[in-house]
């Protein structure tokens, strides 16, 4: 069990389903896109979870078409949650055969100190949002998004990864402008 001061990450990576009524629905194995209501999770169901959950430290991060669907006619968002989205409500995603571009960027930006903006050697929500976002919508293969982000009661980003620091030392005279 989570305590409250422990963070959730919950990651998505699959296909989504914008439903007639404007919900998102994630299938599962045996889904039917006629009775989505019946045999998918939809996004209510999840937030349910998440409310029920004592960490308020949560994060989701969603690799989907319609993404940013997941907060229609929700039914209250849990306190200390952020999310990342791939995209907006009426957008799709791109990937190929080594995965969505979406979940690309994420590992790009949590891999080293590339979302690490401020250079203080840890990665946040909101450094690491920044670095997917400025990607997503450059692209100009025809496959640009617009990642979604959306935060509660979230008094400061949460901290997701801490990154190495490069050190230079030398014992050369020559090197000492480099230093």
């Amino acid at each position: 069990s989570l305590a409250t001061e422990d963070t959730l990450v919950l990651y998505y990576s699959g296909t989504s389903i914008r439903g007639h009524d404007g919900l998102l629905y994630l299938p599962v194995s045996d889904s039917d896109v006629d009775y989505l209501e019946a045999t998918c999770l939809d996004s209510d169901y999840v937030l349910s979870c998440l409310r029920a959950c004592a960490s308020r430290h949560q994060l989701l991060m969603m690799d989907g078409c319609h993404a940013g669907a997941f907060f229609v006619d929700n039914r209250g968002i849990p306190d200390g949650f952020c999310a990342i989205m791939a995209c907006g409500p009426d957008e799709v995603t791109y990937g190929d055969s080594e995965g969505g571009m979406f979940t690309k960027l994420l590992l790009e930006g949590l891999r080293g100190a590339r979302a690490d903006a401020d250079g203080d050697g840890i990665v946040t929500t909101e450094e690491l949002f920044d670095h997917v976002r400025e990607r997503s919508q450059q692209r100009d293969d025809g496959c640009a998004t617009t990642p979604q982000m959306w935060t509660w009661n979230l008094p400061q980003p949460i901290q997701l990864v801490a990154v190495r620091q490069k050190v230079f030392g030398s014992y050369r005279r020559a090197d000492s402008a480099s230093a």
